[in-house]
C-alpha cells in the first residue's frame, strides 16, 4: 500500500516537473522572441510637438523590397513658413540595421519649399544595413530629430519669399512601430505630397503626383512667322521633382494654325519632352499654349506671344 502511494507521488512529481519545465521553456522563448517585452505591450505611436503634429507613420521595406524604411508625416502648425534642407531628419535606433546604437539620415519633402503653414511634410529614412533585422512581432523604438529653417525671421521674407539664411531649429520626436512585411508603394497617397522615395508616381497615386508646373525653353526664343522653333518642356510635381510619364499636348491660337511635330508627347525620366513648331504666316499676334496632364489634372502655360 505504501509502495503504491509512493509510486503515485513520484509519478505526480515527475509529470508536474515536466509541466513546469515546459512552461519555463515557453516563457523563455516568448521572452527572447519579444512577446513578453514591455515595449511590445505598448501601442504604436508617433510624437513630436504640438505644433508639428505627426499624423501618420509606417516602418517597413522600401520600393526594392529589401531596404528597411521609416516614413512619417507631420503638419506644419508652427504658424509660419519653414525651409527644409538636405538630411532634415535623423533616426537613432539600437540593434536595428547593425548592432549597437546607430544613426541614419533621411530627407523630407512637402508641396512647396519653403513649406507653408498647414502644409504636410513627408519624411523618409532608409536603413541600408541589414545585419540586424527585427522580427515582425517586435515593436521598435526610434528617436528622431527634424531640422527646419524659420523663414519668419528672415528680413523681408513676406515680400521676397526668399528664405536663404534662415536660422535652423531642431525638434525631437519618438516613434514606436513594428516592421511590416512590405511598405506599400501607395502608403501616404492622399497626403498631398508625392512620396517618390516610396515609389509613388502618377500611375499609382494621382492625387499626390499630378503635374503642378511646366518650364519651357524655346530655340529661337521667339516664334517667327513661317519659321521653325524647337520647344523643350519640363514638367514637375508639386514638390518640384521632375514628373515622368506625363502627357503633354501643344496648341496655338493663331488664325491659321502652325503645326507641332509631335503634337503630343510623354515626359521622360527627367520630366522632359520635345516638339518642333512650324509657324504659318498670320497677321495677328499668336499665343503658343502647352498643356500637361496626369491623372485627369491639367496644368497650362502660355509659352510666347509673337507679333507678325
Amino acid at each position: 500500500m505504501h509502495c503504491k502511494k509512493a509510486q503515485t507521488a513520484v509519478e505526480f512529481l515527475t509529470v508536474y516537473g515536466w509541466v513546469v519545465l515546459l512552461v519555463l521553456i515557453a516563457i523563455t522563448m516568448a521572452y527572447y522572441s519579444g512577446y513578453l517585452s514591455v515595449t511590445n505591450m505598448l501601442p504604436p505611436y508617433c510624437s513630436f510637438t504640438s505644433t508639428l503634429d505627426c499624423y501618420t507613420f509606417k516602418f517597413g521595406y522600401g520600393e526594392d523590397g529589401k531596404t528597411m524604411t521609416l516614413n512619417y508625416k507631420l503638419t506644419n502648425g508652427l504658424g509660419y513658413d519653414i525651409w527644409i534642407g538636405t538630411n532634415a531628419t535623423v533616426l537613432t535606433a539600437e540593434n536595428i540595421g547593425k548592432l549597437g546604437k546607430n544613426n541614419y539620415a533621411g530627407n523630407c519633402t512637402s508641396i512647396l519649399n519653403p513649406v507653408r503653414q498647414g502644409d504636410p511634410i513627408s519624411c523618409t529614412i532608409m536603413i541600408p544595413d541589414n545585419d540586424v533585422v527585427p522580427t515582425g512581432n517586435r515593436k521598435n523604438e526610434f528617436k528622431l530629430s527634424f531640422t527646419y529653417g524659420n523663414c519668419n525671421v528672415v528680413p523681408n521674407y513676406s515680400q521676397t519669399h526668399n528664405c536663404a539664411g534662415a536660422p535652423n531649429y531642431t525638434v525631437s520626436g519618438q516613434i514606436r512601430a513594428q516592421l511590416e512585411s512590405n511598405l506599400t508603394k501607395l502608403y501616404g497617397c492622399g497626403s498631398g505630397v508625392c512620396d517618390y522615395l516610396l515609389g509613388e508616381n502618377p500611375d499609382n497615386c494621382c492625387f499626390d503626383c499630378h503635374v503642378a508646373s511646366l518650364q519651357v525653353a524655346a530655340n529661337p526664343t521667339t516664334f517667327p512667322n513661317m519659321g521653325i522653333t524647337a520647344v523643350n518642356v519640363t514638367a514637375r510635381y508639386l514638390d518640384g521633382t521632375p514628373a515622368a510619364n506625363a502627357t503633354v499636348s501643344f496648341s496655338d491660337n493663331a488664325t491659321v494654325h502652325g503645326s507641332f511635330t509631335p503634337q503630343n508627347g510623354v515626359t521622360n525620366a527627367t520630366g522632359q519632352t520635345n516638339t518642333v513648331y512650324t509657324a504659318s504666316w498670320t497677321p495677328v499676334s499668336r499665343n503658343i499654349s502647352i498643356t500637361a496632364s496626369t491623372c485627369g489634372r491639367i496644368t497650362n502655360v502660355t509659352v510666347q506671344e509673337t507679333n507678325p
